[in-house]
């Protein structure tokens, strides 16, 4: 396409037509499992013009996962550019109650493992500490070295 050529007319960007993808992809539903319109229900707009975009989502207590992966963070966002979509969820996308409750749960797992992990070398940093102070004093004093406990 030669930049050079001048432009003769110019048309409105094509519009994508949402309900005949939401029928063909299969996705959302009334079931706790499937998506929900969100940003995407237009009432009796059946469009989502050029440049748009609009966003599915779950149900309460319910996030999104790509087929047996909890953790993955999935893009629910449809977007069009001149009558075609360039952004749309995987086509294995449905509503997981574990990955809305596992991804915290081992969170906060690992971060108490952690913490715990913490306390103990402190404790054990303490002891060692204390244990050296008291061999330093009974050194100074000249009496017998201290009961290892």
């Amino acid at each position: 396409q030669d930049e050079n050529l001048r432009l003769v007319s110019c048309r409105t960007p094509y519009a994508c037509n949402l309900t005949e993808w939401l029928l063909q992809s299969n996705l959302t539903g009334s079931e706790y499992s499937q998506l929900k319109l969100g940003s995407c229900d237009h009432g009796a707009s059946p469009t989502l013009h050029s440049g748009q975009e609009c966003r599915l989502e779950c149900s309460t207590g319910f996030a999104a996962q790509v087929g047996s992966d909890v953790f993955r963070v999935v893009d629910l966002t449809l977007s069009c550019e001149d009558g075609e979509f360039v952004r749309l969820p995987p086509a294995t996308t449905w509503c997981s109650e574990d990955s809305w409750q596992l991804p915290p749960l081992i969170f906060l797992g690992c971060a108490t493992a952690v913490t715990m992990a913490g306390g103990i070398g402190l404790e054990i940093r303490q002891h060692r500490f204390e244990r050296s102070c008291a061999r330093a004093l009974a050194s100074k004093l000249g009496t017998s070295k201290p009961k290892q406990s």
